[in-house]
């Protein structure tokens, strides 16, 4: 595979305003090996 490299981009954090995030390719150790999330808690949380 073919790595893109390394992004640098800017975010808005709602407690720190504006700051810099580093976007680079994950590896096969990086995934998660347990699915299991209350992703509708997530969303309901997020408001």
């Amino acid at each position: 595979m073919t790595s893109i490299g390394t992004y640098q981009v800017k975010i808005q954090v709602q407690s720190a305003g504006e700051q810099f995030a580093l976007l680079s390719p994950a590896t096969v150790n990086d995934m998660p090996t347990n699915w299991d999330f209350d992703w509708l808690g997530l969303w309901q949380n997020s408001s």
